[in-house]
């Protein structure tokens, strides 16, 4: 079948799935790819502020800076305790 014939038969609504050969389609396997980011407190503070359905005030936004700042020199603490734990440890060793 010429491809105008197929266009004609489309055009005035026609079934056209008896005309495709459909033995060879493929079925799309692409999946998106995943993203990760990471903020700063007061990245952090704005996102959870504009995503939630409180009232955003620059108060409400530095206190949740001041939460999360604390949070990461905390997570820094443990992070720098655990690595001179590790170097204690391996100084025992040897």
């Amino acid at each position: 079948m010429k491809a105008s014939e197929f266009d004609k038969n489309f055009d005035e609504g026609h079934d056209i799935k008896n005309i495709l050969d459909l033995s060879k389609t493929k079925r799309n396997t692409w999946k998106e790819p995943s993203m990760s980011a990471k903020f700063s407190a007061e990245e952090k503070a704005i996102i959870e502020y504009v995503e939630s359905d409180s009232v955003v005030s620059v108060d409400n936004v530095e206190n949740e800076k001041k939460r999360y700042a604390q949070i990461a020199r905390s997570q820094m603490s443990k992070a720098n305790q655990r690595g001179m734990n590790h170097h204690e440890n391996s100084k025992n060793k040897y």
